[in-house]
């Protein structure tokens, strides 16, 4: 009993071999070797999963089934070379690279339906401000054409590039034409409130022209920042263009705190000029 008990004791406390462990150690037969090859096959060839890897358009699934495909020739070559040790050891690898494949395969699918997700969804906001933008600009009576055919082609470009799957491009185009709508409205706004003067002494104008200038200002900063949130890249020529208008802008107001009205007036008209090309750069229309 004592010797039993030990015995058993000994063998608790050996490790369990894996099932993989102990194929590898059993013969390379002729009949192993074919049946690793035909598991290998029907893999390759009538599995559900290997039409999964087939309609993939990832790189890097395409990538992995096709080193898998030369592994599985090679596996192939062997079993005719009657080489049923390396057969079997290739048709394992083989199917290993196929399981990869099908599971990068799975993971590209989840990621394709997120970002086709993505853009349907900005797609709507997109109309959504499309609509506002109609609205705002009846009620204003404004002329909103221009960024309208902006927005139109911008959409149209996006739907293209979505047709070919290539959802993250189209986001972005969409990105830029929400950009635009989102700007405009607010050019509606800002354009209505700057054309209400009514003193026409030279401090009055000045001061009219530093509320247009900060109200363009107002509507650069708001530009810029959305330009941030969306990683839309701004022309080139915007940040000249604000620096250019900032450094004009504060001779302006040196010119205003000397009782310089007049050439103060025009320094600031000056400067919002400079700021409207940046919206304008921007495909934004301005309203003023």
């Amino acid at each position: 009993m004592l010797l039993a008990s030990v015995s058993c004791a000994i063998q608790a406390r050996e490790p369990a071999t894996s099932s993989a462990a102990r194929l590898a150690q059993l013969p390379a037969t002729q009949e192993r070797a074919e049946s690793s090859i035909n598991e290998m096959e029907m893999l390759f060839s009538g599995s559900s999963a290997a039409q999964q890897v087939s309609s993939s358009k990832s790189g890097t699934v395409s990538t992995t089934i096709g080193d898998a495909e030369v592994i599985r020739r090679q596996a192939n070559q062997a079993m005719e070379e009657k080489n049923y040790a390396k057969a079997i050891r290739l048709s394992d690898e083989a199917k290993n690279k196929f399981f990869d494949a099908t599971r990068q395969a799975e993971s590209s699918k989840v990621l394709a339906g997120k970002r086709e997700s993505d853009f349907k969804q900005r797609l709507g906001s997109v109309n959504s401000l499309t609509k506002a933008l109609k609205q705002v600009a009846k009620d204003s009576g404004k002329n909103v054409d221009p960024a309208l055919n902006n927005v139109q082609a911008l959409v149209k470009q996006a739907d293209d590039l979505a047709m070919k799957d290539k959802y993250v491009e189209g986001r972005k185009t969409l990105d830029k034409a929400f950009l635009v709508l989102k700007v405009s409205i607010e050019a509606i706004k800002h354009g209505t409130t700057v054309t209400a003067q009514k003193d026409t002494s030279p401090k009055g104008i000045y001061e009219y022209e530093i509320f247009r200038n900060e109200t363009y200002q107002a509507l650069i900063g708001m530009l810029m920042d959305e330009s941030k949130k969306l990683s839309i890249a701004s022309d080139p020529e915007l940040p000249a263009d604000i620096k250019r208008g900032d450094a004009i802008r504060k001779e302006g107001i040196a010119l205003g705190d000397k009782t310089l009205y007049e050439e103060a007036a025009k320094k600031l008209g000056e400067s919002t000029s400079i700021y409207k090309h940046a919206v304008r750069l921007s495909g934004v229309p301005i309203f003023d």
